[in-house]
This record gives C-alpha cells, structure tokens and sequence, in this order.
C-alpha cells in the first residue's frame, strides 16, 4: 500500500487543514481505495491507496449472479476501505459501482450489505457516467483541445468509448466487454490456443463495430484507462530496456499493440512468463489486450496514450468541484459519512441554477423531480426480473427483448434535468409552455451536458403533457431509434410523477411501485403484466390519482405494462 502520509485519529488535528475525500471504486476485477487531499492549485495529492481483488465479474456471464463468498469478501473490503478513510479524517466517502454490481441479479444484495455494515450508500452508476469519469480525468492530465481524441477505458466487466472534440464529450457507446468478462468467455489463457485466439479477435471486431456504429468524429489519439494499458505499456517498456517506473504518458502505435499481443499468445500458450506482466494479470491480459488492439481497428486511430489513472480519478475530482460548489473547505469526518447526490459532479447544481434563471415553480418541480426518481429506482431493480420471466413464455414481450435501455445512470441523470426542468416554458407563456420547455433546454446553457443530453433532456420535458411522441415532430424524428426509446420512457415515468402532484400540493409521501402479474377481465396472468403504484399520504390524493391515471398511456405503451393506482 502506497502511503505517503500517515493515518490519523488525532482528535486535535486542525480542522482549517485541506478537504479530505475518499473514493471507491467496485470494479469487476478489483475494488480500489483513493484517499486524497485537495491542494491548493484545487487539484489533490494522494495521501493513501488500497486494493483487493475479489472479482466479482468472474463467471457473471454464465450465471448471471455475483458469487456469495465473492460479494461477502467485497463487502467486507469495502468496510475495510471505510475504516481507513476515517482515520484520515475524511470529510466524505463516495462509493461508486459499476458493471458487475450492476449487471447481477443479486447486486443489490452488495448494495443492501454495505449499507448495513458501512452506513455507505453505494452509487450505481452506468456505461455514461463510467465514460464522463474516465474522461475528465484525461482532460484533466492532457492538453486536449486541439484535436479530436477519443477515451476507451477497459474495466473487467465493461468498456467505455467517449468520443471527444474541444475537451467537449459528444458520445459515449458502453460496451459489455471487459478484461475478466471476454476471459470467461473464450477460457483466459486457454484463449492461446490459436482456434480460440482467431474467434476471440473475429468476435471483438464484430462486437465493438456493432456497437460503435457511426463515428461522430474521427479520433486523432486514443487515450487508454484501466489496467490493461498499463500491463501493455510495462510490457513494452520491459521489452526495450526501459525501468517501468511510470507508465503515464506512455506512446504505443497500432502495430506494436499488434505484434504484442501475438507475442503474448505465444508466450501464454507455451506456458512462458513476460516480463513486465504482473502474475496476477496473467488469465486476462490476453482478453485485454485483444479489446485493444480490436478499438484501435474500429476507431481507425494508429496512436495509442496511456493514462495510469481513470475513474477513480474523475470520481476524486467530481467530489472537489462538488465541495466547491457547495462552499466547503476544512476536513473533519461527518458522523459516518457521505452526503449524496442525485448526480455524478456538478451536473446537478448546473440544472437548478439554469432552472433558477428560468424563474422555475421550485416546489413542485423538485418534488415531481423527486417522485419521478423514486419511481425509476424501483422499475430498475424490477424490470430484470420481470424480462426474464417473460422471456419464458413471451420472448417478443418489449421488456422481454430490452428491459435496460433508458434504465441506467445515463437515464436517470436525463430524468433528475427534466423533471427540473419540465415547467420552464411558463417564462414564455402557460397554453404551449411544454413546446417552449424543449426550446429553452435545446437552446439553453446546461453546463456539464452534450448536445446530445440537451436534445434527451428538451425532448423529455417536451413530451411531459399533451400529445405523446409522433413522427411529425421533427425533434423527435432527428433522434436515433435508441434514443427514441429513451425519450418514451423516461417521458411516460415523468408524465406519472406530474400527474401525482397534479394539485400542486406535494401531499403525495412516497409512491411505491411493484410489477405483477394481475388477472385481466378475470382470466389468469401467466406473466408480469401490470406497475402497481401505491401512493402514501397523509391526505386525500384522490385527484393528484386521477391526474396520474390519465397521463399514464405513454408510460404503458413504453414499458409494455398496465398501470394500477392505489392509496397505501
């Protein structure tokens, strides 16, 4: 463990020394541990690291689930981390997971566990927010603004490509392959052999092309995050001679990314050991490696920059600019830790400063705001479940073929904008005020968003009344089918959450939704077929209901479900 400073429990240590934060990261692979104080060019030293390697993505594919000695050991790593960070008395402790908590069917049982050992809340953020962290850090540590570049970072379980012109991000395509998942696949290091080898590269190709698809831009560079970038680079570096202190900044052009990964099949095959790799990346550097070489091909780039930091990186600063934000300076444990967000950095604050600007209805924005997040939280961690049964007896269901798309951070993070947002058009006038909402935001300042997440956003507020989405409104047409969708469900949820404060009066407490299978016209349901949204409050909701009930048609029509209100 790198400690260039040592921990602290000194109940007398000065509460006007820097911000201290803390950061974890639960990958596939690994779960890592970042303790940082804030300096004063508003960057952060490191003043302790900490690692453990449960991984949690192995066999996922196959299984669909976390191992339970797997998820015991990461929660007590977790735990661990936790503990640590208090003694350096750490002002906050963010967690973030990504595609293994993620993708489980038992991932929230993770997060259910560090919650009651840790009193941590544990962000599960999605393919967008992985892209945007991996991004910033880049930005952060190069000079990027001159040309066109791309980001990719390799985690055990998911890779991220952010494409980027001006420092600006314009895409981000989540891919479900990563170093520990393609190993499972095609058998580690028995990917050698070369009948395996060939199909692992032939799938790679197929799979991150596919995925890809049209190029906004053509990258100059590839910047490379994750552990995979940094084996290659020691390998290389090992291969000329050169001591691998640091990787950071390291050069590798296509055909050396090429020739190394033969090199490496050869050697694994026979069994022979590389230098500059470390053991315990020996069962997936191939994988790895192989995911390179395939994004180098695809995205036409010859230029390879390693990065030696990535998520955690653009996690640690996310927290500064948030702490900013917020006017914090001193350090000082709160009692057991974080104070949370609805989004990752400052994204959040830039919202409700533009909806300020547009002199927005506070109450019951934030309050529609805050039924409609509740409302997405709970179809997230249902909607799994539900395909699945469905697959059984009805495959072509809508939720049986995509029970993910809209339902991940990227979508809840569109979903928090607009149900801030979704009543701006009032500045102009009230009778049309949905159409001058999607203006506003189309056209509007919304800092930390791409011209992509504007037109997401602008078109989900747009369609929060009135008529639902047709292909004679030209700024839904000009949207991809992908996004479409997005724009349909998380329009349908947002429709819901208005309508249940439709008197204004946020009496509404807390809305809980199920997915059941319910009789129709008294004959059996033999599949989940019905949201059940049962409202708590105090008082009478009788009409807030009715104003939910009769905008629910897009939410039903999206998700392939009947809606059913009732008074808990």
């Amino acid at each position: 463990m790198d400690t260039s400073a040592s921990p602290t429990t000194d109940a007398s240590t000065p509460t006007d020394r820097p911000l201290r934060l803390a950061a974890i990261d639960v990958g596939s692979n690994s779960i890592r541990l970042l303790i940082a104080e804030r300096d004063e060019e508003g960057g952060y030293r490191v003043l302790d690291e900490e690692k453990v390697s449960p991984r949690l993505g192995h066999a996922l594919a196959e299984t669909g689930m976390i191992a339970p000695d797997r998820l015991e050991e990461a929660i007590d790593a977790v735990e661990r981390m936790k503990q640590i960070a208090l003694g350096y008395g750490v002002a906050e402790v963010r967690v973030i997971a990504t595609s293994a908590v993620r993708e489980a069917s038992n991932g929230q049982e993770f997060v259910s566990g560090v919650q009651r050992l840790s009193n941590l809340r544990t962000e599960v953020i999605g393919h967008e927010d992985e892209g945007r962290l991996a991004h910033k850090s880049v930005a952060a540590a190069f000079d990027v603004k001159k040309l066109p570049f791309a980001v990719a970072d390799i985690g055990g379980g998911s890779t991220e490509v952010v494409f980027s012109r001006g420092g600006a991000v314009e895409k981000v395509v989540g891919l479900k392959l990563g170093a520990v998942r393609v190993a499972d696949m095609f058998g580690g290091r028995a990917a050698s052999e070369p009948k395996a080898f060939d199909e692992m590269r032939q799938y790679l190709k197929g799979a991150i092309e596919a995925a890809v698809g049209k190029m906004p831009l053509r990258p100059k560079v590839l910047y490379g995050t994750g552990g995979t970038y940094s084996a290659l680079a020691s390998i290389q570096m090992a291969r000329n001679g050169v001591p691998a202190e640091s990787v950071q900044g390291h050069t590798l052009t296509r055909e050396q990314v090429t020739k190394t990964l033969t090199k490496l099949r050869a050697a694994l095959e026979k069994g022979e050991s590389v230098d500059g790799l470390n053991k315990d990346r020996y069962d997936i550097i191939l994988p790895g490696a192989a995911i390179v070489e395939a994004l180098m091909k695809t995205l036409k780039v010859d230029e390879l920059v390693v990065h030696d930091r990535g998520i955690r990186d653009g996690l640690m600063l996310s927290m500064l600019e948030g702490h900013r934000s917020a006017g914090g300076s001193g350090a000082g444990a709160r009692s057991g830790v974080p104070a949370t967000r609805a989004t990752l950095g400052s994204r959040s604050e830039s919202i409700r400063r533009f909806a300020r600007k547009c002199r927005y209805h506070e109450a019951h924005s934030e309050h529609v705001t805050l039924l409609s997040l509740e409302i997405f939280d709970q179809l997230a961690q249902q909607l799994p479940d539900a395909a699945k049964q469905l697959a059984k007896k009805h495959p072509t269901h809508p939720l049986a073929m995509d029970c993910e798309t809209a339902m991940d951070a990227e979508g809840r993070g569109v979903l928090e904008a607009a149900g801030v947002l979704h009543d701006i058009g009032y500045l102009v006038n009230h009778s049309k005020h949905h159409k001058h909402s999607y203006y506003i935001i189309a056209n509007g300042e919304l800092d930390g968003f791409s011209p992509r997440e504007r037109e997401l956003i602008a078109n989900v507020a747009r369609y929060h009344r009135r008529s639902p989405p047709k292909n004679s409104h030209e700024p839904y047409v000009a949207l991809d089918n992908h996004d479409r969708k997005i724009v349909r469900r998380l329009a349908g949820i947002l429709r819901v959450a208005d309508g249940l404060d439709r008197t204004h009066t946020q009496v509404v407490d807390r809305v809980a939704v199920t997915i059941e299978a319910r009789p129709i016209d008294n004959h059996p349901a033999d599949h989940p077929n019905t949201a059940v949204f049962t409202i708590e409050s105090p008082s009478d909701v009788s009409t807030d209901i009715w104003g939910s009930q009769r905008k629910a048609e897009l939410f039903c029509s999206a998700f392939g479900l009947r809606s059913v209100f009732e008074v808990g």
